[in-house]
């Protein structure tokens, strides 16, 4: 048996996509396939309906440079834990027309303008979306987790993987003691997955050794 994945039929998202559609939901890195979308061009089929598109680059803003406004999209998320930060929060980005026109959707501290009798103004973005008292430690340490990537370089993170990535199929997949998942691809990213190939045993001291020999 044979274990054969490819990339995510984008051409029938884009026929299944009409002025009913409001919202377009995607990832921009697969973390099953490795898969890498075009999300520009998703994002412009989107649009082109009237539809606005929410980008998951949670597998993709730490490993990767990711530009915003050259991709398009209307908003994207990404979480701290994966970028070297503490678990329980992450971001969120969005083009500043489409936060100001959104209400809260919670209420407290720091998210009201002006209050009166008969009503509430609320304040701009992003403070209308943070209601109370938010988590400071973690927004802090993720903060220094951007700084330390930063200081690195992302471009130089990505660059460092790839090489990483090539070594380990050079060295594994070609002498198929694994069947790697989204090895096909055209256009993949720089994570590996894989699965051990039928009917063979490879232990992870095996090939945490391998690792150590590089």
């Amino acid at each position: 048996m044979r274990l054969y994945l490819q990339l995510l039929n984008i051409i029938t998202l884009k026929e299944l996509l009409s002025r009913k559609t409001k919202l377009v939901v995607v990832h921009h890195v697969s973390n099953v396939l490795d898969s890498v979308l075009p999300v520009r061009d998703i994002a412009n089929w989107a649009h082109g309906v009237g539809a606005k598109v929410l980008l998951d680059a949670c597998q993709s803003v730490p490993h990767m440079p990711v530009d915003v406004q050259s991709l398009n999209v209307d908003f994207l998320v990404a979480s701290s834990h994966k970028m070297c930060g503490p678990i329980g929060i992450g971001f969120l980005y969005g083009k500043i027309d489409l936060l100001s026109s959104m209400p809260p959707f919670l209420g407290g501290g720091e998210m009201i303008s002006d209050v009166f009798l008969d009503h509430s103004t609320y304040a701009e973005p992003l403070s209308r979306f943070e209601a109370g008292t938010p988590a400071i430690g973690e927004a802090i340490s993720l903060g220094a987790a951007i700084d330390y990537l930063s200081g690195i370089g992302i471009q130089t993170i990505h660059d460092y993987e790839v090489d990483l990535v090539r070594y380990m199929y050079e060295g594994c997949f070609q002498s198929q003691i694994f069947a790697s998942m989204g090895r096909h691809l055209q256009k993949r990213s720089n994570k590996l997955h894989f699965v051990p190939s039928m009917l063979r045993i490879f232990t992870l001291p095996i090939l945490r050794q391998f690792l150590i020999n590089r």
